[in-house]
């Protein structure tokens, strides 16, 4: 629109942009040079408000006639003025839009070719990958479904034997939506994610032994311990978790004590028989922060052995910029929603510790943990290993910088209190020598703590040009 501004829904033209701020469109950059603009993060001169930019402007025409009588404007205010003269030139220049820009590459021809366009969704969807906009990455997965024809199923229709293969595929992905989130991000390698969730409660010695045979045979274990509290010094196992291949796990509980909780295998005893197992080398684990479970079985004088694997050091070094909470993982690369703390637990002031959480409701909870931390290690590994800068990052740093820190954590770190005294006196030696070299060098002593007598030491009496000036426009130090 000719001679108008907008402003949100407002439309302002010469008249109006004069009635509501009292100058013309033409001196608006020259207001907004004198009181900042904080949208564009610009600084104005100190004190100097609308009324005062006004009355200046509308006294002397113009921000460049201001700068040249600068002398005449007396109070504080005036004495600011003077202070930001070298600067309001640079902050109109920041404020004023440039319309004279040089061609480029991808330089629009035309105001139709400025139009909105047809979205790209898969760029769209890279784009949202990259910079983790979860919320976006949802909304254009729900577009993508709604545009997408699904074939029509009656109410209640499970599919046959008789069904085609693709048909029951469409069945049972349609009744496992409720533990479907975004659709995973596809990485280099892709994993097919398990939806199927074969999970048990060991509750009797057979269902034990049963498990500690497979864990025995099994190539690789997915560890899980569930706790009193999440401080791993003093925690105490309330359960455990296992899981030996994708779409299985188990819950053992063994101290949930809230009211009519089930019969559980006795504490001490099964420890026993599981410590072997896990104090083994050469059965490899897996885990999601083991270190915290590492320090957890240690509480009980069991000695975490054969740590192959931890999908939280997967996720810093495969993806560090983005979420590795288990629950952002599983979302993001399998594709599937999990069962929150807060879901079982509760929150807040009615949040419940685990030992209370009844077991039917914990062992869904704890079974998915292993199960999904399995798959998460399936998932990302691959693209891990795929890559030998990546590879060499996680398991010739992050992995054995794991252990060194639990060794730390564990034990703490001793000190040499005579060695820290003698580095602190040299220290203390070396900071006298360099002030003195200071005052030396400007040929007095001062405060080097005040940048208002560092001002005067560099820039007046030394002649050192600043390279930049504070928001009031004075040197910088």
């Amino acid at each position: 629109m000719p001679n108008a501004f907008r402003k949100g829904d407002e439309i302002l033209d010469i008249a109006g942009v004069e009635a509501k701020f009292g100058l013309k469109p033409a001196l608006i950059v020259d207001y907004l040079t004198l009181i900042g603009d904080s949208v564009d993060n610009v600084p104005g001169v100190e004190k100097v408000g609308p009324k005062t930019a006004v009355k200046w402007l509308q006294e002397y025409g113009s921000l460049d006639n201001i700068i040249a009588n600068a002398d005449k404007f007396g109070g504080v205010v005036g004495e600011n003025l003077r202070k930001a003269l070298d600067w309001l030139p640079t902050g109109r220049e920041l404020i004023t839009i440039k319309c004279d820009l040089d061609k480029f590459d991808g330089m629009p021809e035309t105001f139709e070719s400025l139009k909105l366009q047809t979205q790209d969704k898969s760029k769209l969807a890279a784009l949202y990958d990259r910079f983790d906009f979860k919320t976006w990455q949802r909304e254009l997965a729900v577009e993508t479904e709604t545009e997408t024809p699904k074939p029509e199923i009656a109410n209640g229709e499970t599919g046959n034997l008789f069904d085609s293969p693709n048909k029951r595929s469409e069945l049972n992905t349609q009744n496992h939506s409720k533990n479907s989130a975004t659709p995973a991000i596809s990485p280099v390698i892709e994993y097919q994610a398990i939806t199927t969730r074969n999970f048990e409660t060991i509750l009797t010695n057979e269902q034990l032994d049963n498990w500690l045979a497979k864990l025995q045979s099994a190539p690789l274990i997915c560890v899980d311990t569930e706790t009193t509290s999440l401080e791993p010094m003093t925690a105490k196992i309330v359960g455990l978790s296992f899981s030996v291949e994708a779409g299985s796990g188990a819950y053992l509980p063994l101290t949930h004590d809230y009211f009519d909780a089930p019969e559980q295998l006795n504490f001490a005893e099964t420890l026993a028989k599981i410590k072997p197992i896990l104090e083994n080398p050469d059965i490899k684990k897996v885990g999601q922060n083991l270190k915290y479970d590492q320090h957890i079985l240690a509480n009980h004088g069991i000695a975490l052995n054969g740590i192959a694997h931890d999908t939280l050091l997967q996720s810093y070094v495969f993806e560090a910029h983005k979420s590795h909470g288990m629950d952002a993982l599983s979302e993001r690369h399998l594709g599937i929603q999990t069962i929150t703390f807060e879901d079982v637990a509760g929150k807040g002031a009615k949040q419940v510790s685990f030992n209370q959480v009844t077991v039917e409701v914990a062992a869904e909870y704890a079974a998915e943990d292993a199960d999904i931390t399995l798959q998460l290690h399936h998932a990302m590994y691959p693209n891990i290993q795929a890559d030998a800068k990546l590879d060499f990052i996680y398991s010739q740093i992050e992995m054995p910088s794991s252990q060194i820190l639990f060794t730390i954590e564990r034990n703490g770190v001793l000190i040499d209190r005579d060695m820290l005294n003698i580095q602190s006196n040299e220290i203390g030696a070396k900071l006298v020598a360099l002030e003195n070299q200071a005052y030396e060098l400007a040929g007095q002593p001062f405060n080097l703590g005040s940048p208002k007598q560092l001002q005067e030491i560099l820039f007046d009496k030394l002649g050192i040009k600043p390279t930049k000036k504070t928001p009031s426009g004075a040197p910088s130090t």
